[in-house]
Parts: C-alpha cells; structure tokens; sequence
C-alpha cells in the first residue's frame, strides 16, 4: 500500500497516479478544495484532530482525535456523548486517545 503524509498542501485535483491512500494532518486555515478532490476522485485518507461536523473528518476512512483537541473544543463534552456524535457524522473508523492511557474506537 502506498502511504504519503500531508499537511494541507496536496495537488488540486488528485489523480491515479497519486498514492492509494493519504494521511491528512490539517493546518489552520488552508483551503478544503483538496479535500473536496479526494472524495471526488475516490482516493481514500485518514486524518486527525478534527471537529466532527469537518468535512475533512465526515469523509476520512478513519480519524484520530486526540485528548488535547477534546480538552481544547470540547472542554465541557461528555467523551461517550461526543464519541457518539463522531460516529453519526463520520463515516470511518474514529479513534480517540488519551494520553498514554486507553484507546477507543
């Protein structure tokens, strides 16, 4: 399998001659168009601390949400209300952390 590591600066229009898959790590304020390629063009990606109403994460084939970014939108969530939350608007696999402690998913 063919992997490549992004950081929100992917070619426009993703083509067959582009990796099997994607791992998107998003930056502050870069463009969704890519994103928008990706789904368009059926190539499949993960990605990781997202909101769970993000595009990018309601199309990942699967999502890890770190504690700090639960801590940092989320700070008043019940963790098993928005667990549920991400697995009703996300269609991949969604995977929280939490620190060196468990994992769910």
């Amino acid at each position: 399998m063919n992997w490549v590591k992004n950081s929100g600066m992917p070619p426009r229009n993703p083509t067959s001659k582009m990796p099997e898959w994607l791992c998107w790590i998003p930056i502050s304020g870069t463009s969704p168009e890519p994103q928008h390629g990706c789904v368009q063009h059926d190539k499949p990606y993960v990605t990781l601390d997202c909101k769970y109403y993000d595009f990018l994460t309601q199309n990942a084939e699967a999502v890890v949400i770190s504690h700090e970014l639960r801590d940092q939108a989320y700070p008043d969530a019940d963790m098993e209300s928005l667990f549920l939350l991400y697995q009703k608007h996300c269609k991949g696999l969604i995977i929280f952390t939490f620190g060196s402690d468990e994992l769910w998913y």
